[in-house]
C-alpha cells in the first residue's frame, strides 16, 4: 500500500479490551475478525457511531459464523445442501427451516423423543 495514500491503524488488545469506543481513532475502512475474547458488541457500537465507514467484512454475519445452526438454516435457505444434522436446542433456538423437530420428555428416568 502506498504511505501516502493509506495509513494502517492497529487497534491493539489495550485498545480494543479496555477503552470506550469513542476513544478508538476514527479509520475509513475496518477489518474485524472475531475469536474467542473478542469484545464483537464493541465493534458493533464502533461502526454505529461512524455510519459512513466503509466495513470490509459483515460483523452481523460473524454471530451467524458463532452458530452452526443459524450458519445451516442460512446455507439450506441458499438452496445449499447440507448433511444429515441433530441439534439439541438448549436455548429455545427454532430454525427458520426446521421441518422434523423433536422435544425431549422425560419417562422412567428414560429420555424418550418425539416430534412435537
Amino acid at each position: 500500500l502506498d504511505k501516502k495514500v493509506f495509513t494502517i491503524v492497529y487497534f491493539g488488545d489495550n485498545m480494543i479490551l479496555n477503552m470506550e469506543v469513542e476513544e478508538w481513532p476514527m479509520c475509513d475502512v475496518l477489518i474485524a475478525f472475531h475469536s474467542a475474547g473478542y469484545p464483537l458488541e464493541k465493534a458493533e457500537k464502533y461502526v454505529s457511531l461512524h455510519p459512513n465507514i466503509f466495513i470490509l467484512n459483515d460483523l452481523n454475519m460473524q454471530r451467524v459464523l458463532m452458530d452452526r445452526r443459524r450458519v445451516y438454516d442460512l446455507l439450506e435457505a441458499s438452496g445449499i445442501d447440507v448433511p444429515r444434522h441433530v441439534f439439541m436446542n438448549r436455548d429455545g433456538y427454532v430454525s427458520m427451516n426446521d421441518t422434523t423437530a423433536l422435544t425431549r420428555s422425560n419417562s422412567n428416568s428414560q429420555k424418550n423423543y418425539s416430534k412435537p
